[in-house]
């Protein structure tokens, strides 16, 4: 991709997946299609995890073409109004700190993050690249600090959406 981000709808797997929560009649977990067309052309979409009273942002993605719009950003007004209108209580924008996350939030929750598996090699060496990574993010290196957790992030994704 033109992002250099791992293509999470290339399997068929997470597209499954996306097409159950698309079509759930499950009151506690479904996804919402969100989409912003100028004339007839998409210029963003937006699937998110729904709860009866929380959405969370799973997917987003903008037409670049219109990239100088910010079509995900209106995209996301609309999207916020929405979920006001419907009772939602919140809309979580996930990990990471991104210029339109801080555009949106009006407050961060900490989230924690760990390591657990099963006594292995495998295990040994996944437990030991997130200690270097928890070591490398502790270190006042600037940038360099979040290159390791990026790589893990990358490696876990690529793992994850291979094809069994």
């Amino acid at each position: 991709l033109a992002t250099g981000q791992v293509d999470v709808l290339a399997p068929d797997w997470t597209r499954n997946l996306i097409d159950r929560l698309v079509f759930a009649h499950d009151l506690h977990l479904k996804a919402l299609l969100f989409t912003l067309h100028v004339g007839g052309t998409l210029a963003a979409a937006h699937l998110a995890l729904a709860t009866p009273r929380r959405l969370h942002a799973w997917i987003i993605g903008y037409d670049t073409s219109f990239g100088r719009y910010s079509p995900g950003n209106v995209l996301m007004m609309e999207v916020v109004q929405w979920a006001a209108d419907q009772g939602y209580d919140s809309l979580d924008l996930g990990p990471g700190d991104v210029l339109f996350k801080r555009r949106f939030a009006n407050r961060i929750t900490e989230v924690g993050s760990g390591f657990l598996a099963r006594p292995s090699l495998s295990g040994w060496s996944g437990q030991a690249a997130f200690a270097a990574r928890h070591l490398a993010e502790s270190l006042p290196l600037g940038p360099l600090s979040d290159l390791p957790a990026r790589a893990m992030r990358r490696w876990d994704r690529m793992r994850a959406l291979a094809s069994h």
